[in-house]
């Protein structure tokens, strides 16, 4: 008995609950148009609230400044708000690009390989499907796994600190969790710290995981289409009567617009998602390079180095999520020339084989995603990162390779 799907999201499950978190849900999400008004006020709103929150970075950064504070607070406020700049400027190209406007695209096509009678083709949707929503959960699980140990750190950070004032008589503020401009003394005013710096750290880590997972997502939909391909050009020349060599022709026109509207549609992608993996490789070495040596310098604190662990990790996670998925498309796309060999061509006529013929060697040149101007991104560029990472780790604690 087949199974029966009463939804067409499963692909992308994962992913849209982190959208509607986030606020960048698009489409409806009830039949109730009150909620779907006061959603949309929360989607407008978390947008700007991510801007007000890197605006107070930046003025807590220039008092830092002119203070003369400690120049590892200084550091540290520089690259939280650095990381939440790149964050926005992934998000406005997300949305500039109208790369959310894709998952229609993914339902649309799932609901018509539920209604295929191809189970060779429903068990490669379903498989990829399941990888899919495991690796955004996994990425999920890294990023609160990250907030919640920084989180633990700043609450147990200033109740040491508010006893050391204490027993010293100073009057020293906290420096923990985000660095943000607030107007009075941090330590006297815990509840509306504290909760600035939930919403703000649960506005940029919710964006951030929606902004790997949607380009992950849309990476993994794309090999699927070209391993659901292959499978039906195995299959689709057979028979010798002409009633079936009209029918093969038919079915070989059909697979061939097929690969025309993939190639379309990662050439698009990777237009738009380009220069977010650009930005996104450009800092990954020196961020698990900094928290590696983090590390290795002095005695670090439990908290502290279950919060680097874990930044690391996510930080790896996002690298190789990004480059597997990446070179599962360039490997699919050159299988599809060998899926084209591997049709019965011998029992198409002339204009059936020119097809083939052509189709084959239009194949032959792997689609792929770039790093901005710098080629295709692959395996061996998330392996470079960590080659790079490992350097400069050797440079901060030696000074020499």
């Amino acid at each position: 008995m087949k199974a029966v799907h009463t939804s067409n999201d499963h692909f992308v499950k994962t992913l849209k609950w982190l959208m509607i978190f986030a606020g960048f849900w698009k489409m409806p999400l009830s039949k109730n148009p009150f909620l779907n008004k006061l959603y949309m006020f929360y989607s407008k709103g978390s947008k700007i609230y991510m801007f007000l929150f890197i605006i107070l970075l930046a003025m807590e950064l220039f008092r830092l400044i002119k203070d003369q504070e400690n120049s590892k607070v200084i550091i540290t406020s520089f690259c939280v708000m650095v990381s939440c700049i790149l964050i926005a400027v992934k998000l406005y190209i997300i949305i500039k690009r109208n790369l959310a406007d894709l998952i229609q695209e993914i339902i649309i096509k799932e609901e018509e390989i539920w209604k295929s009678d191809d189970e060779e083709v429903k068990d490669i949707f379903t498989r990829k499907a399941y990888f899919c929503n495991v690796l955004c959960a996994g990425l999920t699980m890294v990023q609160v796994v990250c907030l919640a140990s920084m989180s633990a750190m700043a609450f147990i950070g200033d109740q040491e600190l508010i006893e050391y004032n204490r027993v010293h008589n100073t009057t020293l503020d906290t420096y923990y969790w985000y660095q943000l401009w607030f107007p009075g003394v941090k330590l006297d005013h815990l509840g509306w710290v504290y909760t600035l710096n939930g919403c703000f750290g649960w506005i940029a880590c919710s964006n951030s995981m929606v902004c790997h997972s949607l380009l992950a997502t849309l990476m993994i939909f794309a090999s699927t289409k070209m391993e659901i391909l292959c499978a039906i050009l195995r299959k689709c020349v057979k028979g010798k009567i002409d009633v079936d060599l009209d029918r093969n022709i038919f079915e070989l026109k059909r697979c061939v617009v097929e690969h025309q509207d993939i190639i379309e549609y990662v050439t698009r992608l990777n237009k738009s998602i380009s220069l977010i993996l650009l930005l996104h490789f450009l800092l990954n070495s020196v961020e698990i390079s900094s928290c590696v040596t983090s590390y290795l310098k002095g005695s670090v604190p439990m908290l502290q180095q279950i919060f680097l662990a874990s930044y690391v990790t996510l930080t790896v996670y996002q690298i190789l999520m990004a480059s597997w998925n990446a070179n599962e498309i360039q490997h699919q796309s050159t299988k599809i020339a060998d899926a084209f060999y591997e049709i019965n061509w011998l029992l198409l006529n002339k204009d059936g084989k020119t097809i083939c013929l052509i189709s084959a060697h239009r194949a032959q040149k792997p689609l792929s995603t770039t790093l901005g101007p710098f080629g295709a991104m692959t395996n061996q560029s998330g392996l470079l990162v960590i080659k790079a990472a490992y350097s400069y780790v050797s440079v901060m604690n030696t000074g020499t390779l």
